[in-house]
């Protein structure tokens, strides 16, 4: 493992006293130490504000609150609410600020965009959460804000959202900026900053699965990936110091209908706001028409974008047309020869 992957774990600066603590209580009792090591695991870091750029889009949204949990969690939503909904998602330490340059390329496409904080990060409340967490409130979120055109997520965000979808979170495609494959390779790297011992690790992680109700070997893109049915956009740069190119890779290898494309230069954040990833996640949104709902009869349909405020289902349309049609032809009389209307 290198030392970039060490350092995207969950603590970036363990005090020796810590260490000291942790090896001692192991000897005495791995199961006391590897609790407490899991509380750790879990412990939100510092939490990231963003930028002023960011604050402003952030203040040019309409704030609003989603139940979750016993709380709420705080997020954004920028355009017309009766436009498609594109939900951003954000990763490990980061916060719905990191991804609001995203918001006016996809509300010029003619989406709604909704952001949120996750648990224990940006201004939602909390101190501990985890990737299944992370899973639970984007589909809470979800929930809230109606059907879902695509997800865009971000780094772990990504990994939470592969689960989300594999736990039955519906949504058309799906864009991940940077995800990471294996959430053991962070269970690792946290033992390894903390120098824990194998006894206690290993206490570590059943801890975690136990109140987590989840199998460390299930979060993995071989296994969460062939259960992504839908269309997904990849897109990783090659020199990620945070989260490894070849994660991005095995995420796009192992679903069935994704595309990878590789960056140069971005590392693991300025990937967010680069124009042309923007214009590549844009561009992927909105390659299939996105889903709406029948003015007429009420079922989900598919219009393009910027179509008519009424949207039609194609048996509703087809309807409408061969009603308009007969009236056309009845009012052209009795002279009126149907073989040159239908070549016409």
């Amino acid at each position: 493992m290198s030392k970039s992957q060490e350092k995207s774990t969950n603590v970036r600066a363990v005090p020796r006293w810590l260490k000291r603590g942790l090896a001692a209580l192991g000897a005495l009792s791995p199961v006391l130490a590897g609790r407490l090591a899991a509380r750790l695991f879990m412990q939100a870091p510092r939490r990231f504000r963003g930028d002023a750029a960011q604050a402003a889009r952030l203040a040019a949204a309409t704030r609003f609150e989603v139940a979750h949990a016993g709380q709420h969690l705080v997020a954004w939503r920028w355009g017309r609410a009766s436009a498609p909904t594109v939900l951003l998602a954000h990763g490990w330490g980061g916060s719905a600020a990191q991804l609001t340059g995203l918001v006016g390329p996809l509300m010029h496409a003619g989406y709604q965009v909704v952001a949120f904080d996750a648990p224990g990060h940006g201004d939602s409340p909390g101190t501990h959460s985890s990737l299944p967490g992370f899973a639970a409130a984007l589909t809470s979120v979800a929930r809230a804000v109606g059907p879902l055109h695509a997800v865009v997520a971000h780094s772990m965000g990504g990994a939470s959202t592969s689960l989300a979808l594999a736990r039955g979170l519906r949504a058309g495609r799906a864009v991940f900026l940077a995800p990471p494959a294996d959430a053991r390779v962070w269970l690792h790297g946290f033992g390894k900053l903390l120098e824990l011992d194998d006894a206690v690790l290993g206490a570590t992680r059943r801890h975690l699965e136990a109140q987590l109700a989840i199998d460390f070997d299930d979060l993995t893109a071989p296994v969460l990936g062939p259960r992504l049915a839908l269309p997904l956009l990849v897109l990783h740069d090659r020199g990620d110091r945070e989260v490894p190119w070849r994660d991005g890779a095995e995420t796009a290898a192992r679903a069935p209908q994704a595309q990878l494309i590789t960056t140069e230069g971005l590392g693991h954040k300025r990937i967010l706001d680069s124009g042309q990833v923007q214009d590549e996640v844009v561009r992927f949104v909105s390659a299939a028409a996105p889903a709406t709902v029948c003015s007429i009869c009420g079922r989900t349909c598919e219009v393009p974008t910027g179509a008519a405020e009424a949207p039609l289902c194609a048996r509703c349309e087809l309807d409408v047309e061969l009603g308009q049609r007969e009236r056309r032809w009845s009012q052209l009389g009795d002279h009126a020869e149907h073989g040159v209307l239908r070549a016409a």
